[in-house]
């Protein structure tokens, strides 16, 4: 919808405007008079316009502000995908091998969770590699997933210690899963089954690189969040405007 000059700048600016064309213009022919006027008033207009878009331009910050809530959501939802490993309904009868891990007791080993993993396939025993590596490749995704939303994260406007720790879960977790495929693709390899050596080292390897990235991830978001954000660096005075050179 196009505005004319009244409802930009006010009635009473605008006969401002014409009374003092009409002392410049007074002297010329009544065509060309009101036609410079007309230009005049619609230059003014155009000009007033543009300062409305700049007025409008708020909005961008406001939705540049939502952001951040955005990529930690991403960021909740990556580390859900890692954790819903196919092991999770044996863990939840015979609990966590994590908690196991960190803490001691007498929960099932990584070694356990494989073979109860495996059993847990409802395929035939031939189909199995097949399959291991299927969950394997939806893991690996899952965890560079992670790392995607976590350096999504880290360019945001201030990330949070509770970003930090979301990201040390899911390399908690790869680690985890790394081990558990690594123990059933060996388990698989001793029954005689379709599993090579190099499938091994691949479970072993992709996880790995997956956990360093994940690292680097967890590094870059907690310097960014000790570090002062982007309007705290704006307000500072450049060094090229304050260096004596």
């Amino acid at each position: 919808m196009s505005l004319n000059a009244g409802q930009l700048v006010g009635n009473d600016t605008v006969l401002f405007i014409v009374s003092r064309l009409e002392l410049i213009f007074g002297g010329m022919r009544d065509g060309v008079r009101v036609h410079l006027q007309l230009a005049c008033i619609s230059a003014l207009a155009a000009t007033m316009t543009g300062c409305a878009s700049v007025q409008l331009g708020k909005g961008e910050e406001t939705a540049a502000l939502m952001e951040p809530v955005q990529e930690r959501e991403a960021m909740a939802d990556a580390l859900e995908l890692l954790e819903a490993n196919p092991w999770d309904e044996q863990e939840a009868e015979q609990g966590p091998a994590l908690m196991t891990v960190l803490f001691g007791g007498s929960g099932p080993s990584p070694k356990d969770e494989a073979k109860a993993y495996l059993s847990s396939l409802e395929v035939h025993e031939e189909a199995k590699p097949a399959a291991v590596r299927r969950d394997v490749d939806v893991t690996l995704a899952a965890a560079w997933h992670m790392v995607d939303a976590g350096r999504a994260a880290s360019a945001s406007v201030k990330p949070k210690l509770s970003d930090v720790r979301m990201v040390e879960e899911a390399i908690t977790e790869a680690r985890h899963c790394r081990l558990v495929y690594a123990q059933a693709m060996t388990l698989m390899a001793k029954d005689g089954l379709d599993v090579a050596r190099e499938d091994v080292l691949y479970v072993k390897d992709e996880f790995t690189r997956a956990i360093i990235e994940l690292g680097r991830t967890a590094d870059s978001l907690s310097k960014r969040m000790d570090s002062p954000g982007p309007a705290a660096l704006a307000a500072q005075p450049s060094i090229y405007l304050t260096s004596s050179y």
